[in-house]
């Protein structure tokens, strides 16, 4: 399984990434991690699933 990662994905103007979750193919809850890089990282050791971006700001 590979890492399905949406980079910057859903953030808009006024808006920046705070961290990032990762849930698993399995459905299990990952993070947050600090960088982009840590999440996929976590996402590939757990066999693959999804990196989102925790937002913040309006």
């Amino acid at each position: 399984m590979g890492c399905a990662c949406g980079a910057g994905r859903g953030t808009g103007p006024g808006q920046s990434a705070a961290g990032y979750l990762v849930t698993t193919v399995t459905g299990e809850k990952l993070g947050p991690y600090l960088t982009m890089t840590e999440a996929r990282i976590a996402a590939t050791a757990a066999g693959g699933g999804t990196v989102k971006p925790l937002l913040e700001g309006g």
